[in-house]
């Protein structure tokens, strides 16, 4: 996994507390955002209160979390400057998340995360918080599963964050269930943007879990697109679309082996992986397959075993000279497996 963390975390964030919703937040989300316009200037296109703070009534951490859109993340001498200067500094860079940099300053009290404009993970966070302002039952299922594990996991922030993904998931699932993603199989023209899918989620989600060497190994050398092709149409493939784009895919054999599930980037979180998923395992019910088999990197794993997958070992596979870890996990059909609408 590649170290993100650039600079050091105060040690009140070593501690998870949820507290019930303060009338003082958006006030102190504006005391930051004005501050953060009047010295970005045309630099900042656009300041936003994002997180739970920022959903009235929500319960959340005392921590303000703001977006900041810029023209270029990676132009950092175009922004960072003037935020030091306001008192923030660098804690987390992540160039190969949506250009992603986080900023905190010495109180603690806030998150300022800068992101290139058009970028889909702010874009992602402003449907959540519409969503909960606005949804009064997902507000409270959201605000239940906060306090609880909050308690669970009180001395271990990670994971903490890591298990709240369930229920934030599901969510983001109905999100975009409301909106207009269509499941169809694959058609021959569908090759180059099925590829493209492929090559941004190796090459940009999965950077939290492997190493340079083992993206570059992953992707391995340029394939011809007429291979990729009959690749996809030796198996059943079926395709996300959104509104013409081809946002997501996955396949299945004949035997109910699942090769490949891979959403693009800018369309992670969002239902669209889930909604491939339980078409697929439709699809191995209705052909009366009992046992369905994956290889799940380090990445999917969480995805599978939401879906009622467990792992049967754990492998390290070689490609081109690299070690990379994956498992093989395995799953059957109308017992293991709850069919569910809202998974990752």
């Amino acid at each position: 996994m590649i170290n993100a963390v650039v600079g050091q975390f105060p040690v009140t964030r070593d501690a998870v507390t949820v507290v019930a919703y303060d009338e003082t937040w958006p006030a102190q989300f504006e005391y930051h955002a004005s501050r953060l316009r009047k010295k970005l200037g045309h630099h900042a296109i656009r300041v936003e209160h994002v997180g739970s703070t920022s959903v009235p009534g929500l319960s959340a951490k005392p921590i303000i979390d703001i977006d900041v859109l810029v023209a270029s993340a990676e132009d950092e001498s175009s922004y960072m400057p003037p935020m030091q200067e306001l008192g923030y500094r660098i804690v987390i860079r992540e160039p190969w998340w949506h250009g992603h940099r986080m900023f905190i300053d010495e109180s603690g009290a806030v998150n300022l995360h800068v992101w290139p404009d058009g970028a889909g993970e702010p874009i992602r966070h402003i449907l959540f918080r519409n969503w909960l302002r606005t949804h009064s039952d997902d507000r409270a299922r959201y605000a239940q599963s906060k306090t609880t594990l909050s308690r669970e996991f009180e001395d271990e922030p990670d994971r903490y964050n890591l298990a709240k993904n369930a229920v934030i998931d599901s969510i983001y699932a109905k999100i975009f269930e409301a909106g207009r993603v269509r499941i169809r199989s694959y058609r021959s023209d569908d090759a180059s943007e099925t590829l493209r899918v492929f090559e941004r989620a190796v090459s940009i989600t999965a950077r939290s879990h492997y190493s340079e060497p083992e993206i570059a190994a992953w992707l391995g050398a340029n394939r011809p697109l007429t291979d990729w092709g009959t690749d996809r149409e030796a198996v059943s493939t079926f395709v996300a679309d959104v509104d013409g784009e081809v946002v997501g895919f996955a396949d299945l054999s004949p035997a109910g082996y699942i090769d490949r599930l891979f959403v693009d980037p800018d369309h992670g979180r969002l239902g669209v992986g889930s909604t491939l998923l339980n078409h697929v395992l439709e699809i191995a019910r209705d052909r009366s397959v009992e046992l369905v088999s994956t290889h799940a990197s380090m990445v999917a794993r969480p995805v599978f075993e939401r879906a009622g997958f467990a792992v049967a070992r754990e492998e390290t596979v070689e490609r081109n000279g690299q070690a990379l870890r994956r498992f093989h996990m395995i799953a059957t059909l109308g017992t293991s497996i709850q069919t569910r609408t809202h998974i990752k």
